[in-house]
């Protein structure tokens, strides 16, 4: 049996087994009456979404072990699905143990060590001049330090990834000093700041796990969101 493997390399008409995280799993009724599973699958490379047609009741316990988080084994089929790619799944199963996989190599994760990045941030926080600022930036990553060490950017967008809300902040914050190195008139405090504290109450507006998955939204998050939030704060 051939290996499915990356999902960036999968291409259709590739078919084995492989092995991915499971980001959502649902057992959904299509038009015609019969039930069908519907996965979102990933590993550090990328995700993909799956279908396993015609679900018949027997097979309804293994399916329920299929948790966001959990790692699945499928043997399927890459297919063209919407101008994009889709498993036509056949097998299914929650990975064991003997199956001696790492859950670390099937997260996608930011390219830079989180704890790396946090360090640029406070860095740059702690050289602002202005002092209301620079002890204001500094509260927030000390307050958010716990959740900004793995959470995403986003659910799905730009950096849906473990500490991707870091590598946007931290990426957009060279950027901003490398503007002010060529626009001597712009303040560089409050770009700094700025950008340190723009997405900072993603943490708040995004429901995620430890892993870096976002699967929901929160009350607050959803009613006004990341930016507005961040004004209360």
């Amino acid at each position: 049996m051939d290996k499915l493997n990356l999902v960036e390399a999968l291409r259709p008409g590739d078919e084995g087994e492989g092995f991915f995280l499971v980001k959502n799993a649902a057992v959904r009724t299509g038009s015609n009456g019969k039930m069908f599973l519907d996965l979102l699958l990933s590993d550090r490379s990328g995700e993909i979404s799956g279908k396993k047609w015609d679900v018949v009741e027997s097979e309804m316990e293994g399916l329920k072990e299929l948790r966001p988080g959990s790692l699945a084994k499928v043997r399927a089929q890459v297919v063209e699905w919407n101008g994009g790619r889709q498993l036509k799944i056949f097998r299914v199963r929650r990975a064991v143990k003997e199956d001696k996989l790492e859950l670390s190599d099937y997260v996608k994760t930011a390219p830079e060590p989180p704890e790396e990045m946090l360090a640029y941030l406070r860095r740059q926080a702690e050289a602002i001049a202005d002092a209301d600022l620079r002890a204001l930036c500094l509260r927030m990553l000390e307050e958010k330090e716990e959740k900004l060490l793995y959470y995403p950017a986003a659910s799905r967008c730009h950096h849906a990834e473990r500490a991707g809300l870091l590598y946007h902040t931290k990426r957009m914050l060279e950027l901003g000093l490398s503007a002010c190195a060529v626009y001597a008139d712009l303040r560089k405090d409050w770009v700094v700041a700025g950008v340190i504290l723009h997405d900072m109450e993603k943490t708040e507006e995004i429901e995620a796990n430890e892993l870096g998955m976002a699967d929901s939204y929160s009350l607050e998050g959803q009613m006004l969101g990341h930016l507005v939030q961040g004004v209360k704060t």
